[in-house]
């Protein structure tokens, strides 16, 4: 299958041949290559990916509507446009962004299932350990400058769900390549899960209300190395991100 390349300059190539990193086409829109597989370049930043999807955003509208739920791509634009912001990549030690594809396998009252969607995270590091973080409420002009990649080794989990304690179990590990229509609708259903910008304001505002910030932080900052002491680094992560929060309130 074709594939289309994504350099780290920002410049998009169509390749015959997916295992090769040659730039053989120059392409200007990716809206007609949605059934390519895609690849980025070492270095590729993501300002680079969402410039082409905003470069043809009613085209997107249509196409990826059902995530949008209501909402379009240039309601995001004046946010885009913003200064960067630093905070999120300094406070969480963010070394890029990732887009991926998940695999789980289910059993549900007997019958097999399996559920496959894609998609992207800011990986960044607690104690020399990678932790992935949602990215859905961080508003978008703060990942302009994060670099982007694909990750295409995938593991499939096998999900005991008629267990009284959910199970997960490695089934299967392997690489799965990732297309332009995938990528596009990972990044869109993260960044509109909530709505626009502005509603990813209340919804932030929502958390945080009623919630004494100086007697939580001190309670947090415990459980937190409680949790870096326990290797619990995903819940070390979560602990990190509300008092990150708070303590801007």
């Amino acid at each position: 299958m074709k594939t289309v390349l994504f350099a780290k300059d920002g410049k998009i190539f169509e390749n015959e041949d997916y295992s090769a990193d040659v730039k053989e086409k120059r392409i200007q829109s990716i809206k007609n290559k949605l059934g390519c597989y895609v690849k980025f370049e070492d270095g590729l930043l993501f300002k680079h990916v969402f410039n082409s999807i905003l470069n043809d955003k009613d085209f997107f509208d249509q196409v990826f509507s059902q995530e949008l739920d209501g909402y379009f791509l240039k309601g995001f634009e004046k946010e885009w446009k913003k200064k960067v912001d630093l905070s999120y990549q300094e406070d969480f030690n963010i070394k890029y962004l990732e887009v991926s594809n998940i695999y789980d396998h289910y059993r549900v009252n007997g019958v097999k299932e399996i559920e496959a969607f894609s998609l992207i995270s800011a990986v960044g590091t607690i104690d020399d350990q990678d932790i992935k973080y949602s990215i859905t409420l961080v508003p978008i002009s703060s990942l302009k400058k994060m670099k982007i990649v694909i990750n295409d080794n995938v593991r499939v989990y096998d999900i005991d769900s008629e267990d009284e304690e959910e199970s997960f179990t490695e089934i299967l590990s392997a690489k799965a390549k990732i297309t332009i229509y995938e990528m596009i609708r990972a990044i869109i259903f993260e960044i509109a899960m909530y709505g626009g910008p502005e509603e990813k304001k209340e919804k932030i505002k929502e958390f945080l209300e009623g919630i004494n910030a100086k007697t939580m932080i001190s309670s947090l900052k415990k459980s937190l190395e409680e949790a870096i002491e326990n290797e619990d680094y995903e819940g070390a992560a979560e602990f990190k991100r509300i008092i990150n929060q708070l303590s801007k309130k």
